[in-house]
């Protein structure tokens, strides 16, 4: 269209990881009088942002901590005629935490015999929990890989004719507005069995 060399075949570039992501390299082929970096999206960086011939860019991007998807173009354009352009299509995972609230019951008499186990589903980190009261015994305590997780809770006998009810907080140690709460209730001993 103007005589120029230039490489402005598009490119989309594999979907980037919520956490830690692994950079990736785009090459630019071959560009007459150079070519430089007009646009990118801000969750990212590249370098370098101009060169040229061929040469080799490097797109980082920061950790998504939002449950919603990056995406965006990089836009690289010829230095002698800024409408010759190649696009470079890129996107990033969005961040996992599973908040949905649980509750899970437990009889008065119920102990170790009676566990129950509850699905943390944070694969794009790790979490911290917390629990409002000790008649009953959680663990795992934290998760430091980003894996799905089963939470064993096991309660202790209630001797008392009142139910109980206490909260399980998982808290993502990514991003602390990300939570997840359990609510653990145990009945009461009828006034038979507490005689």
């Amino acid at each position: 269209q103007s005589g120029l060399q230039f490489d402005d075949v598009p490119v989309t570039v594999p979907a980037f990881a919520a956490i830690s992501p692994i950079y990736q390299t785009v090459t630019i082929g071959i560009c007459d009088g150079g070519w430089e970096i007009k646009s990118y999206p801000s969750w990212l960086t590249v370098s370098p942002t101009s060169g040229a011939g061929i040469q080799s860019i490097l797109i980082t991007p920061y950790d998504n901590i939002d449950m919603k998807i990056n995406d965006g173009t990089i836009e690289v354009v010829s230095k002698l005629n800024s409408s010759i352009k190649k696009i470079i299509t890129v996107s990033q995972a969005a961040f996992v935490f599973d908040m949905k609230a649980v509750t899970i019951s437990f009889e008065a008499t119920d102990n170790a015999a009676n566990a129950q186990k509850v699905s943390v589903d944070s694969s794009s980190a790790g979490w911290t929990l917390s629990q409002s009261d000790t008649w009953f015994t959680v663990s795992p305590t934290s998760s430091f890989d980003g894996a799905k997780t089963e939470l064993t809770i096991i309660p202790t006998e209630n001797k008392n004719t009142t139910p109980r009810e206490a909260t399980i907080t998982i808290t993502s140690s990514k991003n602390a507005k990300y939570t997840k709460v359990i609510t653990v209730t145990q009945k009461g001993v009828t006034s038979q069995t507490a005689n």
